[in-house]
């Protein structure tokens, strides 16, 4: 990614012990919780971090967005640069964009952006793509206001929370495995605990499974957090956003070491 780099785990006697896990053959379960608990510094910088916050932001106010008579203007607001209304393709390749085009605007280089930020709009552009693609009468026969419907349907509740678990969930994930990526090439061969790349990638697919179903509370809580604070308060403030950041990724962390521990 190539911007600040998350802490380098790989002589923490936490990073031991998922290399021993790894060449023990241990589950993807044991894996992934060794693994959030060796990240832990990585997830308590990520309640503070602007891009992950920014990130937080954009999946709660882009649903809302598309519910307003102002849905162009909203999306510019919320730093889209975008000519009209996009379709998903066009939505997607603009969020996808965001880190760079922030860091135009506010004037920092490619050294002073967060590889947590970059990690957090990867996992928010999967999301939608993830819920709201499937929905959608064909990627490519999709018009724009399609899109803009299908999007708006997640400004309520239980679409919502939906939209959250996949959101957190995929960014707990690629956390882990910008650490476990190249840990678990150095375990794939004859006489590795990976035998081929299908074996490896079986793995992964369990990493991410295992992190979705962690992530079940933050479906529960997201939907309320998203009808008290705009439906009954009417805003949407920094506290609130860094209110759920934090309660989310805590709560992952607390059940995937719940699930280690059985």
């Amino acid at each position: 990614m190539g911007h600040i780099r998350l802490p380098n785990l790989r002589r923490t006697l936490a990073w031991r012990e998922v290399v021993t896990a790894i060449e023990s053959g241990a589950s993807a379960e044991i894996v992934a919780a060794r693994s959030a608990i060796a990240a832990r510094a990585a997830f308590e910088e990520a309640r503070h971090d602007p891009g992950f916050l920014l990130a937080v932001r954009l999946l709660a106010e882009l649903p809302l967005a598309a519910r307003t008579p102002a849905y162009l203007t909203e999306l510019r607001r919320l730093g889209l640069n975008v000519a009209r209304e996009p379709t998903l393709f066009e939505f997607s390749a603009t969020l996808s964009a965001l880190p760079d085009e922030q860091g135009r605007r506010t004037a920092l280089t490619s050294s002073e952006r967060s590889d947590l930020g970059a990690l957090a709009i990867r996992a928010l552009v999967g999301s939608f793509n993830a819920l709201i693609g499937p929905e959608l009468p064909s990627l490519f026969e999709a018009d724009e206001i399609d899109f803009q419907s299908a999007l708006g349907r997640y400004a309520r509740g239980q679409a919502f929370g939906r939209l959250a678990r996949e959101f957190f969930a995929r960014f707990v994930q690629g956390t882990l495995d910008y650490y476990l990526s190249r840990e678990l090439g150095n375990h794939l061969g004859p006489d590795q605990r990976f035998a081929n790349s299908a074996h490896r990638a079986a793995f992964d697919t369990a990493i991410r499974l295992h992190c979705f179903e962690a992530s079940r509370i933050v479906e529960e809580y997201a939907g309320g957090w998203l009808g008290k604070h705009v439906y009954q308060e009417g805003e949407l403030t920094a506290r609130h956003i860094a209110e759920l950041g934090a309660f989310s990724l805590k709560k992952i962390m607390a059940e995937l070491k719940r699930r280690e521990d059985g």
